[in-house]
């Protein structure tokens, strides 16, 4: 059995990374046998890290092959239907999920954090496709309150955990990242770690957490900003620490899922 998984993959997103791993690592657990097949945004760096077939997400033809090849797609998880960062994404998200529907598959919403959804047009794309999936879990209740509030109703929704509270680390990415923070931080000290990135409706807040990062700093620990979305987020990273008093250090290097777990 194949399975395509429809995601913000490929991005260098901690947080989605290791969601496609624990959602890949959990079904292999039950069915050793499956193939995924990941529509992601790099797709030789997917492959390489997740050991799944992989294709570019813009690539409509490849796209097309890939879900008329796949007897199930699973969109998800994350926080992928929202209109917030962009309208585009959500559209070409629901796009897949049309598609797939359209080519007779059926169609699960895993693990899902839905919103927020604020234009007309995302509502009422999202009721019509919604509507005709076949299973959606979420991760919160304010996302089936939101869903119930648009008109998605058909569907058997289920409030469920985050699967990567499933994801554990293996012994070598300990190894690893015990490597890096021995070379950043002193391991008689205790470490907060921080992770902050740009987010279009919250501005201004880097003065304040700085502040406060000072204060923890002044009580003997360790300030460590780790970037979830690499490199993006160390830019941010740098502007916080900037603000700070005391010194802190950026984690200026490309993780995988697991490391950051560990």
């Amino acid at each position: 059995m194949r399975i395509a998984l429809s995601g913000y993959y490929g991005f260098d997103n901690a947080g989605d990374e290791a969601l496609l791993s624990a959602i890949t690592m959990s079904l292999k657990k039950l069915h050793p046998g499956l193939e995924f097949l990941v529509l992601s945004g790099n797709p030789e760096k997917t492959a390489r890290l997740h050991g799944v077939q992989a294709v570019y997400y813009m690539n409509p033809w490849q796209v097309f092959r890939g879900l008329l090849s796949s007897d199930l797609l699973i969109s998800g998880g994350g926080s992928i239907f929202q209109d917030v960062t962009s309208g585009r994404s959500l559209v070409y998200y629901i796009s897949v999920v049309a598609l797939a529907k359209l080519l007779g598959k059926p169609v699960i919403f895993y693990a899902q954090g839905v919103g927020p959804i604020n234009r007309p047009l995302s509502k009422l794309l999202m009721r019509l496709v919604a509507n005709r999936v076949e299973l959606i879990t979420l991760r919160d209740q304010d996302s089936l309150e939101l869903l119930r509030e648009i008109g998605v109703n058909r569907p058997e929704i289920r409030v469920t955990s985050d699967p990567v509270f499933a994801l554990t680390p293996l012994e070598e990415d300990f190894e690893a990242v015990d490597i890096k923070l021995a070379q950043l931080i002193e391991s008689s000290k205790p470490v907060i770690g921080v992770s902050v990135r740009q987010w279009p409706a919250l501005e201004g807040y880097q003065p304040e957490l700085a502040h406060c990062l000072d204060d923890l700093a002044d009580q003997g620990c360790q300030v460590l900003f780790i970037p979830m979305a690499y490199p993006d987020d160390v830019e941010e990273s740098r502007r916080v620490a900037s603000l700070m008093e005391k010194p802190a250090t950026v984690l200026d290097q490309d993780l995988n899922s697991r490391q950051h777990l560990a």
